[in-house]
């Protein structure tokens, strides 16, 4: 099969795990050429809503289901048939098809063990534990502003704790970080570069980074930490590529799913991993389950959740 033109790509998803991807993608529908475009959950959103480059795009392969529920990003979507209806849950499936998501994310924390180790400080199982004094100066988490990382973490937070404990426990975490970057995998690098002990991000970025620093440890808070659905959906445009549904029909695939729990995901295709952790990197021990997130809510009350970040813990950074 040959494609008649390159076929362009946007996700927020990892680049490293987006190559792997591709590379799957070729070999199952043959000579296909795909031109990437790796961009944060919220430049995503900016460019397709509000860039003159906006219209070259075909299709959304994996962007934080929260982000493509933004109203202005609906009337970019296409309407396409696929199998999502029958492998999801409706509450993963658009019922017009205009998205669907099968794959979720989930947060965890990076460990350094032997920097911890070496100060004889225990590593921390819980957030709690995180706000204990021998953490200040140890944290670097993501900005939920520009992070769908950070925001999952923040909101998780907030639905499974409680808006007021769920604050209280942000704002406790908030005395013992250093720095608020604005990528979810930028954490993990700064703890593989020993620039601090302890950092949140999300389960795939943390696996990856394991595989090159035999130091690092995956943690997955004790009390309870949230997952978020992944979406793919088709762009509205003229001349659409006949390839680019059969792209994400193959998000669906059973090969696609492996490789989602490859990447210590959640596979939503298979209901009974939402019983199972992400990270299958992680401890022997016990791991509580990763609990979903109510996304339309989420989607709903970001801009306000946002900007009671900013007003609790963004403005102790000024």
């Amino acid at each position: 099969m040959s494609a008649s033109k390159p076929i362009e790509m946007i996700s927020s998803m990892e680049t490293y795990e987006l190559n792997f991807y591709i590379k799957k993608i070729v070999e199952s529908l043959g000579d296909v050429t795909i031109n990437l475009t790796r961009v944060s959950t919220s430049k995503l959103v900016d460019i397709l809503c509000e860039d003159a480059s906006a219209d070259k795009y075909d299709l959304i392969f994996g962007t934080a289901l929260t982000a493509l529920l933004d109203v202005r990003l609906a009337p970019k979507l296409a309407s396409h048939n696929t199998t999502a209806k029958d492998k999801l849950d409706a509450k993963f499936a658009d019922a017009d098809g205009l998205w669907f998501a099968p794959s979720a994310y989930s947060v965890a924390v990076c460990v350094d063990r032997e920097k911890l180790k070496s100060r004889s400080i225990d590593p921390p199982t819980s957030w709690s534990d995180m706000c204990k004094p021998e953490f200040h100066g140890e944290i670097v988490a993501p900005h939920p502003a520009s992070s769908g990382a950070a925001y999952l973490q923040v909101f998780s937070m907030l639905q499974v704790m409680g808006e007021a404990d769920g604050w209280k426990m942000l704002e406790a975490l908030n005395h013992n970080v250093v720095e608020y970057t604005a990528s979810g995998l930028a954490p993990c690098h700064a703890v593989a570069d020993g620039k601090s002990a302890l950092g949140v991000s999300v389960a795939i970025a943390i696996a990856h980074t394991q595989a090159e620093h035999a130091n690092l440890d995956m943690m997955i808070p004790t009390d309870k930490v949230g997952c978020e659905p992944e979406a793919f959906a088709l762009l509205k445009k003229a001349d659409q590529n006949p390839v680019v549904p059969q792209i994400l029909e193959w998000a669906l695939s059973a090969e696609a799913q492996d490789c989602y729990r490859g990447y210590s995901k959640i596979s939503l295709v298979d209901q009974s991993a939402l019983q199972k952790s992400a990270a299958e990197g992680a401890s022997e021990a016990a791991v509580p389950t990763a609990v979903p997130i109510d996304v339309f809510k989420a989607a709903s009350i970001k801009n306000s959740i946002v900007a009671e970040w900013n007003r609790r813990i963004g403005s102790s950074l000024c």
